[in-house]
């Protein structure tokens, strides 16, 4: 019990910086942004290339490099598809479906770059990248990687919550989440901080990417699809727009996961995301960790 506790630990703090990074996005441009599963597929793809032309780099230059990547595809993403869709757009209701489509289309290409990139084959970063060791506590095997992925997601969180709560910049997200208008009479540039977050977005995809390959030994093209899942059971579950809350269940939901496929299986498990929205938007569609009279960011 004790081993697939320290397991789903591992695999929540990958939930966590997945969902993070896609309720910024939807929380804040009010995108449904379906192309974040690639962006994170994109982010191993950026490190094995990076490691394949540029042998014995450190782990943290690939990760820092494979982040950066990730920022920048998504801020293209951004500004070559979904501003001039949302400018294009009629309503908000409009741009919020347009920009949905749009984010599909984008996710295929990228998948598809990936896969030509991969031969369609899993591919794995190479095993000098991060040397590994397993330290024995208590009778419970703990790698330095999942010390790692754990130590990633809680500084990576904190300081995300403390810079959309506490910073100037971040207050400024929130006042465009709430409303644009108001705040372009202010002075606040929608547009800037709508690049800044979507950079945001596509860092922390990336870093949970390269994570998780590392974690795991071997990537794909498809890597991105099932988490994409479980990241709108996540943000479901805590709310649209909730940072804390996201973090919460990201780590239950992998809790809760790791001991339904230990005693029950995996094909129960990978079902579970499904049956907590429809549980979800059936009894608490606003989210089990929105307030009352919740604003988006």
């Amino acid at each position: 019990m004790s081993q697939q506790l320290v397991n789903a630990i591992a695999l929540g703090s990958i939930y966590t910086l997945f969902s993070l990074g896609l309720t910024l996005s939807w929380g804040i441009l009010n995108v449904l942004n379906l192309a974040h599963g690639a962006i994170f597929t994109a982010g191993t793809m950026f490190a094995f290339l990076l490691t394949e032309h540029a042998a014995g780099l450190p782990f943290a230059v690939v990760l820092v490099a494979a982040l950066v990547g990730s920022a920048l595809l998504a801020v293209l993403m951004e500004a070559v598809a979904f501003a001039p869709i949302r400018a294009r757009s009629a309503n908000a209701l409009d741009a919020e479906m347009r920009t949905l489509i749009a984010s599909v289309a984008v996710a295929s290409i990228i998948v598809t770059v990936v896969g030509i990139q991969s031969d369609h084959q899993p591919y794995a970063l190479p095993q000098s990248l991060l040397e590994r060791h397993r330290y024995d506590l208590l009778g419970v095997h703990v790698s330095n990687v999942q010390i790692l992925v754990l130590v990633a997601a809680i500084v990576l969180s904190v300081l995300l919550v403390l810079f959309v709560r506490r910073s100037r910049y971040g207050r400024a997200m929130r006042a465009v989440a709430f409303d644009r208008t108001a705040a372009g009479m202010v002075g606040i540039s929608a547009r800037t901080l709508q690049l800044a977050a979507m950079a945001l977005s596509g860092a922390l995809a990336g870093v949970a990417g390269v994570l998780l390959a590392v974690y795991l030994g071997a990537a794909d093209a498809h890597m991105g699809d099932s988490f994409l899942l479980k990241a709108f059971a996540i943000i479901i579950l805590a709310g649209v727009g909730s940072l804390e809350g996201a973090v919460f269940f990201a780590y239950a939901l992998a809790l809760v996961e790791t001991l339904v496929g230990y005693y029950l299986g995996g094909d129960v498990r990978d079902a579970l995301a499904f049956v907590l929205i429809v549980v979800i938007l059936v009894l608490r569609p606003q989210g089990l960790a929105a307030r009352q009279g919740w604003q988006r960011a």
